[in-house]
């Protein structure tokens, strides 16, 4: 059997820097509805390993098993998320005035303030649409959109993490090896990423491989 099962998955995309201190999530739920990988870095023809059409939310510090079953022998470039783009995460320790240890918080990545559009499922290429919401979101203002996100290894990490294309999307590091009967975990990094930005607690974007 081969499969994908994720270890640490903390996402968020955005796209500002900062030079406050920071500090680690304890914890990280996403509603997630599907998980598809490709070959090419473009991110055509993806292969579906799981699938929802509810969405599951998981803790992703928890080592989530998402997908799994007879992946066929290739290097898969690509890796695509369909989820919902409301985040929740507690950092594990203060950090400025903004982030309380234990606290959890919400961020909204796909958003209005950021005019950013995508593609709505994935193997869509036509259909898109703008987020709403705005961060950090509230009971009034919350945009709960289903969004798709594209990591790839030619991503050059400049530009949207939503759309499809190989100047597009989210760096992936290496790619997903399948040789055989062969287990890949992937890694998302999210250390030192949570972080008092300010204006309200946030999560900077992590970094993302295969071991």
């Amino acid at each position: 059997m081969k499969f994908i099962s994720t270890i640490l998955f903390l996402v968020l995309f955005v796209s500002s820097q900062n030079t406050f201190a920071t500090t680690n999530p304890s914890e990280l739920l996403m509603k997630v509805y599907q998980v598809a990988v490709a070959e090419s870095t473009s991110c055509l023809n993806p292969l579906v390993i799981f699938n929802s059409t509810d969405g599951v939310e998981t803790n992703f510090l928890t080592s989530p098993i998402l997908g799994g079953g007879n992946i066929p022998d290739g290097t898969y470039h690509c890796v695509i998320i369909t989820m919902s783009d409301i985040i929740k995460y507690r950092p594990v320790a203060n950090d400025g005035t903004r982030c309380i240890a234990g606290t959890q918080y919400f961020s909204d990545v796909c958003r209005s303030d950021n005019a950013d559009a995508t593609d709505q499922l994935v193997g869509s290429t036509t259909t898109t649409y703008n987020c709403t919401g705005i961060n950090p979101p509230t009971a009034a203002n919350i945009g709960d959109n289903k969004v798709s996100i594209y990591l790839h290894t030619d991503s050059p990490n400049t530009n949207s993490a939503f759309k499809r294309g190989t100047t597009q999307g989210i760096t992936l590091i290496n790619p997903f090896v399948v040789n055989g009967t062969s287990a890949g975990v992937f890694v998302v990094d999210g250390t030192n990423k949570v972080t008092d930005n300010g204006s309200y607690c946030e999560m900077n974007q992590p970094t993302f491989k295969f071991r």
